[in-house]
């Protein structure tokens, strides 16, 4: 099991090296959703705070 988890951190720290002679690609244009993420994030922490204040008063 060890041996299992040093083999795949080895690989994990060694990928950065072994692309940093790469040919640099220009990255596509992907849509932004971190402002939906953002407000979904909100929505859900403010609907949890919800439940335990009406939890609490229970």
């Amino acid at each position: 099991m060890r041996t299992l988890f040093y083999s795949a951190a080895f690989v994990l720290l060694c990928t950065g090296t072994v692309f940093a002679g790469a040919i640099a690609t220009t990255p596509e244009t992907v849509p932004a959703l971190a402002p939906w993420g953002m407000i979904g994030s909100a929505a859900a922490l403010g609907v949890s705070g919800l439940y335990f204040i009406i939890r609490r008063h229970k």
